[in-house]
């Protein structure tokens, strides 16, 4: 970067952190407008005064000052950018980073961007100065006047050069600020273009001429016709994701489970309190003590008793459902979901073909369900879906809807800006119910598309479809 850029990106970091020190509050937020270089902007969204600190959508901003931005939601930051200078903003940060050329520098805000309804609004001082331009209030039109920097920058004096017969041009130097517009003088007769000398090596320096006297600056012309308005810039960037929708009702509540086994024993009680001691007996006289006699031989062991008739059998629920897992599958278009891996520690019954993903009731009953998909697109998201377009997944009874759940959708309407409706870019879905199914029902998970065109990633890249189907009671 050379001397000059260097110094005027000091400058501006330096002006920029003075004026939004000092910035104060210019008026209430109600009727204010904005005005650059004499041209009213039209504003999307009214200024406000937060804190003392007046906030402008960034969408008026680089309107005002022929800026283009980028807005980037998943770590909520903005990026304004005007010719060579660039502000990065992250919304509620207390600090910003200005970019000029490879060099950047953090600067921090007498207020933070933020997202207020909807829309990302940005300190108007700090915007100003970090592009030399200058901010006045005028309190009877209740108007912001911004004026924008001249862009010249003044360049170096060359050194005199020498007198003798005329060399080559020099280069011309940078245009320096405009002076104010004097009166019209009046213009003197073009002479004739001299022939241009030869080329010859510089003789010594000579003494510097006296100035000449200035000429009257010329009446300033009459305005010109306003120019043409320029084509609508491109729509803004996708705002913040709204608040989370309220919380659905609670399901229905599950079969009661097999009771459970007997708990350990309790610990045993106090010892009961010792009765009265009865009256003693008379002492009788002693006997002899006789001798012990041998142990006699151990009895021989009793018949084994018949065994009791065997009890009825019980039903096998295990074999009565399944459960399986399915790593991914790409689906572009209404699908039932197949190729489920029922290896352990999941298990496929009797009755589940884990290739083409169906399972057969094997008998009347109360079974409960559940699915769990996450699913992710294969791509960019960048059409909006129709009113109409609704797509879900579905465990389906002999080719109905049994149990359904459907895509989240993402419902974006900024007014005269943008209207966006489109799924999540990734998520998951679980379908979750009890059912009476009859012996011979045919169930099987489903993805409906619904005119949906954009490619799933079901699985989301390998953590995986569980599904499972159990028998709870007859």
């Amino acid at each position: 970067m050379s001397f000059i850029k260097k110094a005027r990106f000091k400058t501006a970091i330096i002006v920029a952190i003075m004026l939004t020190l000092i910035a104060a509050p210019l008026a209430q937020a109600a009727g204010i407008s904005l005005n650059v270089d004499g041209r009213a902007v039209q504003s999307t969204v009214k200024p406000i005064v937060h804190n003392g600190t007046m906030l402008v959508s960034v969408n008026d901003i680089v309107s005002a000052f022929g800026a283009k931005y980028q807005w980037t939601a998943a770590t909520r930051s903005l990026s304004v950018t005007r010719e060579d200078t660039t502000v990065k903003f992250v919304l509620d940060a207390p600090t910003a980073t200005v970019l000029l050329g490879p060099e950047s520098k953090k600067v921090t805000l007498d207020h933070p961007a933020q997202s207020i309804n909807n829309r990302v609004m940005v300190p108007l001082r700090f915007m100003a100065s970090l592009y030399g331009a200058k901010v006045k209030w005028n309190q009877e039109l209740q108007t912001v006047l911004i004026t924008l920097a001249d862009k010249g920058v003044p360049g170096d004096k060359g050194d005199t050069g020498a007198t003798g017969p005329k060399g080559d041009k020099g280069d011309t130097g940078a245009s320096g600020s405009t002076g104010a517009t004097g009166a019209a003088g009046s213009t003197g007769a073009a002479g004739p273009a001299g022939p241009a000398g030869a080329v010859e090596p510089a003789g010594a320096t000579g003494a510097a001429g006296a100035a000449g006297p200035a000429g009257p600056a010329g009446a300033v012309g009459p305005e010109g016709p306003a120019g043409a308005v320029g084509p609508a810039g491109p729509a803004g960037a996708i705002g913040p994701a709204g608040p989370t929708g309220a919380v659905g009702p609670e399901g229905p509540a599950g079969a009661i489970g097999p009771e459970g086994p007997a708990g350990a024993a309790g610990p045993a009680g106090p010892t009961g309190a010792v009765g009265p001691e009865g009256p003693a007996g008379a002492i009788g006289p002693a006997g002899p003590t006789g001798a012990a006699g041998p142990a006699g031989p151990a009895g021989p062991t009793g018949a084994t008793g018949p065994q009791g008739p065997a009890g009825p059998a019980g039903t096998n629920y295990a074999d009565e459902g399944f459960s399986a897992k399915l790593s991914n599958l790409t689906a572009a278009t209404s699908t039932s979901i197949y190729g489920w891996d029922a290896a352990s520690p999941y298990y496929a019954g009797l009755s589940f073909n884990a290739v083409t993903g169906t399972y057969t009731a094997p008998s009347t009953g109360k079974y409960t369900i559940k699915a769990t998909i996450p699913y992710k697109t294969t791509s960019a998201i960048s059409v909006s879906l129709g009113a109409g377009v609704d797509p879900y997944f579905a465990v389906k009874r002999n080719a109905t809807d049994l149990i359904s759940a459907p895509l989240p959708i993402f419902n974006v309407n900024v007014a005269l800006v943008l209207t966006l409706r489109t799924i999540l870019g990734s998520s998951t879905v679980t379908l979750d119910g009890d059912a009476i199914l009859n012996a011979g029902d045919i169930l099987t998970l489903d993805y409906v598309a619904d005119g949906l065109t954009i490619p799933l990633d079901l699985g989301a890249g390998g953590v995986g479809i569980v599904w499972s189907v159990h028998k709870i009671a007859d």
